[in-house]
């Protein structure tokens, strides 16, 4: 009897399961409730597929299932909806003849039916990121600012080309936008790498010598915040995409609740994806690939210069549509985003 490997991602985690052919579904579920405290019924397998088309059942079989294909558990511990519950404040008693609905938000049959930020599972994991990540802090938030967050790969830099030096890389205007955007912006750094090659393309650009004051150079002044890696982004999944590894900004609003919120946070992102959780704080950019054949007509980060410069006063970030931003500096008006009926 053939045995197979069934791997699902959870928490960051990869969960391993070894069953024979002719068991089923329902088995595997009380494994991974042995494995996870997740409760069977409060189990969802995100991704998990037949090899031929049908309807998967508990009595599903295990060679019935498509295994090449990945699968995202998603679902909370008991432990933790216990410290959840015991966390809310006592509903009142409600009065003879009322009935109350009941719903279980820690478990969702469609987890597309309500906000990606609303769901259990992400709130959880953001109040994990909350808690315990820690980036790198380089220079204090300056009170009354906004706050522009940049990723870096293809967006300040073409990090697939080849070069001698890291300025035949670099996107053209880069410190010049930096250091006209810092009059009304404290700027962050967040890319889904690690710290370590964060660290290594800011050199190589010259940002980190003239954020920390070490160069001679005196035409460009401007100071970085912070930067922050891969680990303060978190998985989420959805029917249009699929599981992503997202950037939620909430992260930082949280660490700096008196200077930074969706009202006055930008985010520039060659990705869209990556501010699944937070849209009408994301801009996506142009990304600057090809660097020896575009760096001559690339003027992104120019243009978007003068986009930041025009909304630095705006009370709400969260309500522009910074997706027609081009059509704002054309206008020299402001676009808000139409509220859905």
């Amino acid at each position: 009897m053939e045995n197979h490997n069934i791997v699902l991602k959870w928490n960051k985690q990869e969960l391993v399961f070894n069953l024979q052919s002719t068991q089923t579904l329902s088995e595997l579920k009380s494994l991974i409730y042995e494995q996870t405290h997740i409760l069977p019924d409060r189990q969802k397998l995100m991704g998990l597929k037949l090899k031929t088309p049908g309807t998967i059942t508990n009595t599903t079989t295990i060679d019935e299932i498509n295994l090449a294909s990945k699968i995202m558990l998603m679902g909370t511990p008991e432990e933790s909806i216990a410290e959840l519950n015991a966390s809310k404040p006592v509903q009142p008693d409600l009065s003879e003849g009322q009935e109350e609905e009941q719903q279980d938000t820690t478990w969702i049959e469609d987890p597309d039916t309500i906000p990606l930020e609303k769901r259990e599972e992400v709130r959880i994991k953001l109040e994990r990121r909350i808690n315990t990540y820690q980036g790198k802090i380089f220079n204090e938030p300056r009170p009354g600012k906004k706050l522009l967050v940049l990723d870096i790969d293809y967006t300040l830099f073409d990090h697939r080309s080849a070069a001698e030096t890291g300025a035949e890389l670099m996107r053209p205007y880069l410190h010049e936008f930096l250091t006209t955007v810092y009059e009304h912006y404290d700027i962050g750094i967040w890319s889904a790498t690690s710290m370590k090659w964060i660290e290594s393309k800011m050199k190589l650009l010259g940002i980190e010598g003239i954020s920390q004051g070490r160069t001679t150079n005196t035409t460009f002044n401007y100071k970085i915040v912070f930067y922050m890696d891969s680990g303060a982004m978190i998985s989420v999944y959805t029917k249009e995409f699929g599981l992503q590894d997202v950037k939620p900004l909430p992260v930082i609003w949280e660490k700096y609740p008196t200077l930074y919120s969706d009202k006055n946070t930008i985010m520039f992102d060659d990705v869209s994806r990556n501010f699944l959780l937070n849209p009408l704080n994301g801009l996506k950019i142009r990304p600057f690939k090809r660097a020896h054949f575009t760096r001559a007509t690339d003027r992104e980060l120019f243009s978007l210069t003068q986009y930041l410069m025009m909304i630095a006063q705006h009370d709400d970030f969260s309500k522009l549509d910074h997706r027609r931003w081009e059509q704002m500096l054309e206008r020299q008006q402001f676009i808000e985003r139409r509220k859905p009926k």
